[in-house]
């Protein structure tokens, strides 16, 4: 039994080291075809994705590369649509969108201000990437996809399988809090989805998104990812403190009630383990 086990995990890291490494075939590819040079290491790489620095004819650039057809589906028309100056700039698209060539955006991330520190800057910093992006006016917005019919559908997928567990109650407390602020909605806006400290870089003209989700969402639902974010995880109490704080940091950057972020935030949170829950 044990060496079958162990058999079968070898072959399981045979497998993703074959399609780790078919990602990088299928990047080289797409880099000849689009004249680009990959830089020595990716960096990014798994199973399912690359992510290169590139020199392009243009100067420096990122090669995107997803395994999946439609994992960039949201983001797509998000940065069509985004006006300048905000977040990183698409620059090209493969037919089947599985690759994509996005600006270079030089800086630390946000991230790296928290670990040498500058909790406070960083959390400012965002906030001012979120207010820009909420009073944008993006072009053809009805193509971005939103939010509420993706929470709607998790929990409704989701609810017959948790019932009758531990987790079932707490599950229900965040669907209630889910139909009272939709129902409380003001008028949707475009964001980014995923907006976080490693997804915001602090360039010379001033702080930048990338990696987005893009949706229509209520612009409180913007800072779930954010309220998480820091280094390293804190004991409960507090975490709760730096929730707190940053609810009173990101809401008037989005003329929001810092309640109703933090709802958002447990919202939101909730429906993305019940995954792992299920």
């Amino acid at each position: 039994m044990a060496f079958a086990e162990n058999a079968h995990v070898s072959m399981g890291e045979r497998n993703v080291q074959q399609a780790k490494q078919d990602m990088i075939n299928r990047a080289e590819m797409v880099a000849a075809r689009w004249q680009l040079t990959l830089d020595a290491s990716p960096l990014k790489h798994t199973a399912d994705r690359v992510v290169y620095k590139v020199n392009a004819a243009d100067g420096l650039a990122v090669l995107k590369l997803n395994r999946k057809f439609g994992s960039e589906g949201g983001s797509i028309p998000f940065l069509r649509g985004l006006p300048d100056g905000i977040g990183v700039k698409l620059l090209r698209v493969s037919p089947l969108r599985r690759a994509m060539l996005l600006s270079w955006l030089e800086g630390p991330t946000l991230d790296m201000l928290v670990a040498r520190g500058n909790e406070a800057r960083a959390e400012r910093l965002l906030a001012q990437v979120a207010s820009s992006l909420s009073k944008a006016k993006f072009r053809r917005m009805a193509l971005i996809q939103r939010l509420n019919w993706r929470v709607q559908k998790r929990f409704d997928g989701f609810a017959p399988r948790l019932k009758n567990t531990a987790q079932s109650a707490d599950f229900a407390r965040a669907k209630s809090a889910f139909d009272v602020l939709v129902d409380t909605m003001p008028p949707e806006v475009v964001i980014h989805g995923d907006l976080h400290f490693g997804n915001i870089i602090d360039t010379a003209q001033g702080p930048r998104f990338i990696d987005p989700k893009g949706y229509r969402a209520d612009p409180a639902a913007e800072f779930a990812a954010a309220f998480s974010a820091a280094q390293p995880d804190p004991a409960i109490a507090e975490f709760k403190q730096r929730i707190t704080r940053r609810a009173a940091v990101y809401a008037p950057a989005i003329e929001a009630d810092p309640l109703r972020l933090i709802r958002w935030g447990a919202v939101l949170y909730s429906n993305k383990i019940s995954i792992d829950l299920s």
